[in-house]
This record gives C-alpha cells, structure tokens and sequence, in this order.
C-alpha cells in the first residue's frame, strides 16, 4: 500500500500521524509525509517550523518496535524540484520507504499533484475539530480533497477510540486495499464493524446483499467481530450523522452509487464537519 499523510503543525495532524504510523506498521506501507508551504519561501526549508514538525511526526513511525522504516538521522534537506524538497537521511533507507517532502504552492494542488505523482492508494490528514473544518487555515480542505482525489481518505480530527466501525455499502465493488483499511481501523482501536445496506423503496439490490455477506465472511475469516444492518433510504443521512458521533464511519463510494448522488459534496463536508473523530470516504 502506498500511503500520503499530508500535515502542517497543528494538534489534529499530530493525531493524523499517531493513526497513520499505526496502520502503515501494520500493513508495511511505503510513506510519504507531505508538509506544505503555501506562503513563498524568504529562508531556508532547514530553518522552517515546518520542517520540525515533519521530523516529529516521522517518530511515530521509526520508534515503535518491529518498524520497517529507518530512524537514521536528517542530513540535508535538498530541493530535487521546482517547489519541492525532500529530506535526505543517513542511513539512507529502511526496509519500507519513508519519505519526507515540502512542497510551496497552493495547498489543494500541492496535494493532489502528490497523490497523483505516488499513485496514492490512501491518503491521510488531519482537521480542525470545532468551528469550520479548517486545514492550516483554508477552510473546507479536508473536505475538497475528499472530492477531487481518487484514492481512499481517512481524515483524522483528534486521537479518540471509537468502540466500532460503521461502513455503508451500495454496490458491488469494493477493492482489497479499502477491505484492508477496515481491517486495519477494525484492529487498531479493537471496535466492532457494521457493514450497512440502504433499502430503497423496491428493497435491497441483490448484488449488494451478495456483496455484503461476502465482506461479512471476509472479516469472520479474520476473527474480526462483524455485522450486517439495513437501513431504509430515508433514515440514512439521520442514521449517519448518530453514528459519526462516536464511531468511526466509513462511505464507499462508487463511480455511480446512490451513496454517491445522496452524499453529494455539501453532505460529504456536512459528515466531516459532524464526526467527532474520524472520518473514511472508500473509492
């Protein structure tokens, strides 16, 4: 798995990093650790707050037992781009990459510009828990790379223990790698895991029902305590808006879903500003 956890230096990417390092040492994810500048640069990247906050963060991932990622020591930071430095360590490398970037431009394009350049297949970043869902001053962030990025997202507001995990599911496609997510949330806060179907008024599709006993027997192979909950069309933005109180909650969302028509980009920014904690959009 290829992993962005994108930070600045406030408190909610601290708790960004402290899930991030969890499940990308349990899943021996290749890392990047992107921190942008947005403002132009009058010093150098070495003498940036920036840049201590990066080598915080790479803690959570080097000091833990069993890492596959080196703790070597900084030794330059080098522009290898236009806009784009990244720290040089000795030794070198570990096991599994773990870089560290800064990039100067506009927040939104910096990151999108990263997630395409590492074919990013989960991205991860922090938000401001109270008032506007801020990212480093710019609001609505979290919620416009949800939107715009491809790749699965778990946008983090504060280190919490949700005691489950609730997924909503509308169609038949679901990839290993966000099957693995779950897996990995499910292990690291030891919750339980709710797979939800939407009935609509004609019922359940039938390939969703199929689908979802086939994902509820997946995590029964792996011991992990799983359930099935219908939900009718109209309850589902209610039912959400409880669970994302004290749950982590997850939407996979398809090309052409009724998760997708129903949680437009409005209601998308609406369930980030409503979680307490976490937030998965599955794609």
């Amino acid at each position: 798995m290829k992993m962005l956890l994108v930070v600045d230096t406030e408190k909610y990417s601290t708790a960004a990093a402290y899930v991030a390092a969890k499940m990308a040492i349990n899943t021996w994810a290749d890392v990047t650790i992107l921190g942008i500048q947005e403002e132009p640069l009058r010093q150098s990247p070495t003498r940036l707050p920036l840049l201590d906050s990066l080598y915080i963060y790479q803690h959570f991932f080097t000091s833990a037992e069993e890492t596959p990622y080196q703790s070597g020591a900084p030794e330059t930071v080098e522009q290898v781009d236009k806009g784009l430095w990244k720290v040089k360590f000795f030794p070198p490398c570990g096991q599994k990459k773990l870089e560290l970037l800064i990039r100067k431009g506009d927040l939104q394009d910096e990151i999108l510009k990263q997630v395409d350049e590492d074919q990013t297949d989960f991205l991860v970043m922090g938000c401001a828990n109270e008032g506007e869902f801020q990212w480093n001053g710019m609001v609505n962030l979290p919620e416009k790379i949800a939107n715009k990025a491809p790749c699965n997202i778990l946008i983090v507001k504060k280190r919490e223990i949700p005691k489950s995990v609730v997924v909503c599911l509308d169609h038949d496609y679901i990839s290993q790698e966000s099957l693995e997510i779950i897996n990995q949330l499910v292990t690291i806060f030891q919750a339980e895991l709710t797979i939800v179907g939407i009935i609509r008024p004609k019922g359940l599709k039938e390939n969703v029902q199929e689908k979802m006993n086939q994902v509820l027997q997946y995590y029964t192979n792996l011991n992990v305590r799983a359930w099935i909950r219908l939900v009718e069309e109209d309850s589902l933005s209610e039912f959400i808006a409880n669970a994302s109180k004290k749950s982590i909650v997850g939407l996979w969302l398809g090309k052409k879903t009724f998760l997708q028509k129903i949680f437009s980009k409005d209601r998308i920014g609406q369930l980030i500003n409503t979680a307490d904690s976490l937030v998965l959009i599955l794609k």
